[in-house]
């Protein structure tokens, strides 16, 4: 029945919200996902118990997107994609240590970080990211955490260094967030229409990789 897969294909989507609201962690997937439960809305489908999950959900997401569009303040960067905290806070770290600055104060920024590590060893971009450990930021929050203090971050920087390794793909390099998701000649062959505006699968890259080395 078309309205049974309409419903589930929603339930999917209401379970896959992230706890701040978003889906992915970024305002362009949580506009699409709240357009699509607000059209299922209108035609007054689903049960009401589902409908008023729905309403709640989509609540949540638009106060997602109005702190990150419309409420940056006096920020100059307006319009902000997504949150990427964990990620420009192990930038910034290199930085200033590049900088000189002395690393006995940032040993609080560090602190934080280690409270996001997940127990697999990996680290996440930012918020409503938790959910997604990648090879990129588990790499740049190693050298942050290092530049700090080695001896006190030591067992933290172990856990993440075996889960790089871990993840490393068999042609030699490193994806985003998987292993060897390389897809294969029949569905790189019924998706290539899209290969303009996404990337279906999480292919080895030299940006990833080098990160890593």
């Amino acid at each position: 029945d078309n309205a049974d897969g309409v419903s589930w294909l929603v339930e999917k989507i209401l379970e896959s919200q992230q706890p701040q609201g978003s889906w992915g962690g970024y305002t362009s997937s949580t506009i699409l996902s709240t357009s699509v439960l607000t059209h299922y809305l209108e035609a007054k489908a689903g049960d009401e118990g589902q409908r008023e999950r729905i309403a709640k959900s989509i609540t949540s997401a638009r106060s997602y997107v109005m702190e990150r569009i419309f409420k940056s303040g006096d920020s100059s960067y307006k319009g902000v994609v997504c949150d990427g905290r964990y990620w420009d806070s192990a930038l910034m770290i290199q930085a200033l240590v590049d900088s000189d600055f002395p690393k006995e104060k940032l040993t609080g920024v560090g602190t934080s970080l280690i409270k996001t590590q997940h127990a697999n060893g990996g680290f996440s971009f930012g918020i409503d990211f938790e959910y997604a450990p990648d090879n990129d930021d588990a790499a740049e929050t190693i050298l942050a955490l290092r530049r700090i203090n080695l001896d006190l971050y030591q067992p933290n920087i172990d856990r993440a260094k075996e889960w790089i390794l871990s993840m490393q793909n068999s042609n030699g390099g490193w994806a985003g967030f998987s292993k060897n998701n390389n897809g294969n000649f029949v569905l790189k062959s019924a998706t290539k229409d899209f290969l303009d505006s996404a990337d279906l699968f999480d292919e080895a890259s030299p940006d990833v990789t080098g990160h890593v080395l």
